[in-house]
């Protein structure tokens, strides 16, 4: 990418994606961190800024609530930035050995491996492998980070195809999946099998 746009620019693009009044209070929160204009700031390291943004909140005694709610945001807006092609995808890792699977499966274009490396790190973060991903935890990622309905349909394609299983709740309980994840308890000492 030849020029990374300004935070101003990415910001502006997702008005009106997102809560109206947490939009604002982001945009104002993250001026005062960075402390200077949005349109003079080039979006090229998101997580410093996330940084600047959580020291900030943190400084005038935000509730932790507001703090990941607010921080929450903004990564949402970065990676529906990254989806669209104005950024490369944020650093999300680690994530587990699975998962990377699942990222090499997804291939090279930009906007699938953007999408499955936020799913990668936020099912990570929840102990979810792509087997105990289900359609009801997608719509929770999504929601979370403000992902479209179809970048969900591309993300539900990829582990369908990388399970090789239609991604229902009736394939998750398959007895395939089912022994599957009786094995991988009883090997972590979680239950017994006679």
């Amino acid at each position: 990418m030849s020029r990374v746009p300004t935070l101003r620019a990415v910001l502006d693009r997702a008005e009106g994606q997102v809560n109206s009044h947490k939009w604002r209070q982001l945009c104002e929160k993250l001026e005062a961190g960075l402390a200077r204009p949005l349109a003079s700031q080039v979006l090229d390291d998101p997580i410093m800024i996330r940084r600047a943004l959580v020291e900030q909140l943190r400084s005038e005694g935000a509730s932790a609530g507001t703090i990941q709610a607010l921080s929450q945001c903004f990564m949402g807006i970065i990676r529906r930035a990254a989806v669209d092609g104005l950024l490369p995808a944020p650093p999300e890792g680690p994530w587990t050995r699975t998962w990377q699977s699942v990222l090499d499966f997804a291939g090279q274009k930009n906007g699938v491996k953007a999408l499955a490396r936020s799913l990668a790190a936020w099912a990570t973060e929840r102990h979810l492998e792509p087997r105990e991903v289900d359609i009801e935890q997608l719509r929770k990622w999504m929601d979370m980070f403000v992902i479209k309905e179809q970048s969900l349909r591309v993300v539900k394609d990829v582990l369908a195809k990388w399970l090789r299983l239609p991604l229902d709740h009736g394939a998750l309980q398959s007895d395939e999946v089912r022994s599957e994840r009786l094995r991988r308890r009883a090997m972590n000492g979680t239950v017994q099998v006679e």
